[in-house]
């Protein structure tokens, strides 16, 4: 007499997200797979979604490069938020060809490029000459300190996409 496989089965649609953990508490049960004396316990999966993980903020080293067109090697990158709009600063220098346009540029020209998560992708660029590349020190709200290879600091408002004092 042949031994048949007993499997109990609910089908159901699972909600799970690539961020490994969910936000509801339901399970469905173990399923227990029978076949003479051996049984297999199939783990539970838990029913629901969970949310994207959190915005990184702060200053880190450059985490990645800003688009080519932008014409920037980033050093340090800051994370943050302006009125609720993700928003992204990368400090560094001129590469010395722009890829893009192929033109030349200026590696002792540093660079600040910031980049608004918007519809737009609207950005702001500000260069300061004769600087070498620039470094993201630290942040104090969204007010920048950002240094050059000579040792000078310059403070950068985020909120105003500008230099200031």
């Amino acid at each position: 007499m042949r031994m048949g496989l007993v499997v109990g089965a609910v089908v159901m649609a699972v909600g799970m997200s690539a961020c490994g953990s969910a936000s509801s508490s339901l399970a469905l049960p173990s399923t227990s797979l029978t076949k003479a004396s051996t049984t297999t316990t199939t783990p539970c999966f838990i029913v629901g979604t969970c949310s994207a993980p959190p915005y990184p903020t702060g200053v880190f080293p450059a985490q990645g490069q800003p688009p080519l067109d932008y014409g920037v090697i980033a050093t340090t990158d800051w994370y943050g938020t302006v009125n609720g709009t993700r928003v992204v600063v990368w400090a560094g220098n001129q590469p010395a060809v722009q890829l893009v346009t192929g033109g030349m540029g200026n590696p002792n020209t540093g660079v600040i490029l910031e980049l608004f998560s918007d519809a737009a992708n609207t950005s702001k660029s500000v260069t300061i000459p004769g600087t070498g590349a620039l470094q993201i020190e630290s942040a104090s709200g969204n007010v920048l300190k950002i240094s050059d290879k000579s040792g000078a600091v310059y403070y950068f408002d985020v909120d105003a996409g500008a230099l200031t004092n």
